[in-house]
């Protein structure tokens, strides 16, 4: 299996853009935890990501970009909403589109409801829709595209599953559509499904700037993440790296360096409790505090 960024360079050639720590509680239970937890070592992994993403093209930002693994179970729906996240802290225009039309998860984690989503949009538009005319689809587009409790951020849901995934992700139409939205956004964010399970992503990933491989540290074979890049290169896909997601102890260095650069935070209360009767010591007093004056010696003083 993949556990440290040697292995991911070894077997993809691909740099890894930041190492996420496992969880405590599993990943099941993280969520968004950029919100839940903004100062968890976790957290600061994700924003860790953010300057990589930033960084990753110097000639040309990219701004449409998917976020997929191998396999299932690796993070890439954590992943994408709280990368979709930082970014919008960072006061970007974000939107994150829900593409895993097979296993839906961002409007679980937003709670949103998926009543008109991607795929009705993409329904409703015209054979040959212009990305210059997305205005003329105003009603429906701010139905499909859904404010969050974060400044910034929007969300778009899969919404009606239908049974023909592959070619309605891979029609002119979402091209089209993709295009359209990055001229009214500062990123875009696609969420698709796995690349070995069905071929998703590997469509979309012709349709945007770039992609990003989410890893599972100890459990993503190898040979799936070799399989899923020569995939991706098949295509001509521009990957800007991998990411290493749930590093435990046997992943290696990058476990110890986030374990020994964010200290957990001692509760409050911890400190030693002074005595009711305790005076602080003549020469080391408060710097902020006047020196109080004792009683018997203000009297002298005033009294003369």
């Amino acid at each position: 299996t993949v556990k440290t960024p040697e292995d991911v360079r070894r077997v993809t050639g691909l740099p890894t853009l930041t190492g996420i720590s496992e969880n405590k509680g599993g990943e099941s239970h993280q969520g968004l935890i950029t919100i839940s937890n903004p100062r968890s070592p976790i957290a600061e992994a994700y924003r860790s990501l953010r300057t990589a993403v930033l960084f990753s093209n110097v000639d040309q930002t990219a701004r449409t970009m998917v976020v997929t693994s191998a396999g299932p179970q690796e993070g890439k729906s954590f992943t994408s909403a709280n990368l979709a996240i930082v970014l919008a802290q960072s006061s970007h225009r974000v939107l994150l589109i829900d593409a895993d039309l097979r296993r839906p998860t961002q409007q679980n984690l937003f709670e949103k409801q998926p009543n008109y989503g991607l795929t009705n949009l993409l329904l409703d538009m015209p054979p040959a829709f212009d990305s210059s005319r997305l205005g003329d689809m105003y009603s429906q587009l701010s139905r499909a595209v859904l404010a969050t409790s974060i400044p910034g951020l929007f969300l778009m849901t899969t919404g009606e599953l239908p049974p023909n995934p592959a070619e309605l992700v891979g029609s002119n139409r979402m091209k089209a559509l993709i295009k359209a939205l990055a001229t009214r956004f500062d990123f875009v964010i696609i969420d698709t499904p796995p690349i070995l399970a069905v071929t998703d992503a590997v469509v979309l990933a012709t349709r945007v700037d770039t992609v990003l491989l989410v890893t599972r540290a100890g459990s993503t074979r190898q040979s799936q993440l070799k399989h899923a890049v020569l995939r991706l290169q098949e295509v001509n896909a521009n990957m800007s790296g991998v990411i290493l997601n749930r590093i435990n102890k046997q992943s290696g260095e990058y476990y110890h360096y986030y374990k020994n650069y964010y200290p957990t935070e001692k509760p409050k209360g911890d400190k030693p409790k002074e005595s009711a009767n305790a005076q602080p010591a003549d020469n080391a007093p408060d710097a902020d505090t006047p020196r109080r004056v004792p009683a018997r010696g203000f009297l002298a003083r005033l009294l003369s």
